[in-house]
């Protein structure tokens, strides 16, 4: 997985840099996805196990459908070891839910951090 590319294509899509938690995670044993089309990235996830806990994200993607293929994917990997499903997205991906659910998890309790008033701009270096 090319790490600076996703960092690239996470900034373009979502604003700021992660390429240092991107590595992090992976450093930590997550596995990343990426989907990609004509060469170009179109997606990515990152999820790992702890214990009997699959933590799910950061992740995005062109839409929510291929982001829930994505989700679909690592879930393979992942829902062997675990029974707890935490995700880490932003809640326009809320579409993502109904992929986990379609999986046979089940929403204990769902958590929004919301900020009242403008967003603010992204601080660009």
């Amino acid at each position: 997985m090319d790490l600076e590319a996703v960092a690239l294509y996470d900034g373009a899509f979502f604003g700021g840099s992660r390429e240092r938690d991107f590595r992090a995670l992976v450093a930590a044993g997550a596995i990343g996805l990426v989907a990609e089309e004509e060469g170009a990235i179109t997606g990515y996830l990152f999820g790992r196990l702890e214990g009997n806990l699959a933590l799910i994200g950061p992740g995005g993607a062109d839409s929510a459908d291929l982001l829930g293929k994505l989700l679909a994917r690592l879930g393979e990997r992942l829902a062997l070891g675990a029974n707890i499903f935490l995700a880490y997205l932003l809640a326009s991906q809320d579409e993502v839910l109904r992929h986990a659910l379609a999986m046979g998890f089940r929403a204990a309790s769902l958590s929004i951090y919301m900020v009242r008033g403008a967003t603010p701009p992204v601080r660009r270096p």
